[in-house]
């Protein structure tokens, strides 16, 4: 049975007592932090076969479309444009795990030019595969589609000397049993708060923090969480058959990235399958901390909040704020 976990995992840092340090939550230069199908699952009432054959009873039904939006930041950039090309391939380059010219089923799905503002910017995409991209990668497929058909869509985006490149996985499920499994649905938010108020998009917040001299050099606190509220309709419950034909229950752990052009958060990262006990139920509350950094000038911030739900699904929030001035760093 196939894990199915989308590209682009964030990993969680630690904010050193002074100074600041490239961590993964700190954004700063042209970032790619999350990219999103819409549909991420479709659900078709056919069987591949090892060879790409398809097996339908009666005609085979059309495929929709989906779109690909891609979350860009580029805060060093100074308003510059961005150059994007996404493209879909059966099979990723096994050195570079790139869609390339010459992947098999590769074709280029649309390209052209964003310019990203202090929030970013949302390159985008709509198309309708076809049964020959869906056959090329049953054959690529070690699997041949068992437990889901995953296609590779890739955005690639470049300005000046920086590339950057993220692979975004849309899972095809077939299955002629009746009725049909539901498909997977992109997370969603109910609301960001910061210090118990509402966070609403396009009003800005103003971040706290407190220095603490110390013997081995100052440390910052900050007091005011920012607590994130999942959608809790959307989480879903789901089966897949293993191998020996047995059906296995797993239940969506969503995980929650926070990212931002100062400070850093603690946590980074939260949610996801971690030990009972680490990780939020279905529903509950999320919640993190804003760190500034000692020295920083402060100044307007963005936020940036990535949620994924383990199996394709992803969704995003962005906010504003304002970072106070703190004296010292190294």
């Amino acid at each position: 049975m196939r894990a199915r976990l989308s590209l682009l995992a964030a990993a969680a840092a630690l904010l050193a007592c002074t100074g600041s340090v490239d961590t993964a939550d700190r954004v700063h230069d042209l970032r790619m932090l999350g990219m999103r199908a819409e549909p991420p699952e479709v659900v078709l009432p056919v069987a591949f076969r090892p060879d790409g054959s398809v097996v339908s009873v009666g005609p085979r039904p059309p495929l929709p479309p989906i779109t690909l939006t891609g979350l860009i930041a580029d805060p060093g950039g100074g308003g510059r444009a961005v150059d994007y090309e996404i493209s879909i391939c059966s099979e990723r380059d096994s050195e570079t795990a790139r869609c390339l010219g010459d992947s098999p089923g590769y074709r280029v799905l649309g390209e052209g030019q964003v310019t990203p503002t202090a929030l970013g910017a949302e390159p985008s995409v709509t198309f309708t595969p076809t049964w020959e991209d869906l056959s090329g990668a049953v054959v690529e497929d070690p699997y041949h589609g068992f437990g889901g058909l995953p296609v590779a869509l890739q955005l690639e985006v470049r300005a000046g000397d920086e590339a950057v490149v993220g692979i975004k996985r849309v899972v095809f499920t077939a299955s002629l049993g009746a009725p049909l499994p539901p498909p997977n649905r992109n997370p969603a938010l109910d609301g960001v708060t910061y210090a118990g108020a509402a966070w609403a998009e396009g009003a800005s917040v103003d971040f706290n923090g407190t220095v603490h001299p110390g013997f081995r050099g100052s440390t910052v606190t900050s007091d005011n969480p920012i607590e994130v509220t999942p959608t809790a309709s959307l989480f879903e419950d789901y089966d897949r058959t293993a191998f020996d034909g047995s059906t296995v229950h797993f239940s969506e752990a969503w995980r929650y990235s926070f990212f931002a052009t100062a400070g850093s958060f603690s946590p980074a990262s939260a949610g996801g399958n971690g030990p009972p006990g680490t990780q939020p139920g279905q529903g509950d509350p999320v919640d993190t901390k804003w760190m500034p950094d000692l020295g920083e000038a402060g100044g307007p911030v963005t936020v940036w909040i990535v949620v994924r739900d383990g199996r394709g699904g992803e969704t995003w929030v962005v906010r504003q704020a304002n970072a106070p001035s703190l004296p010292g760093g190294p």
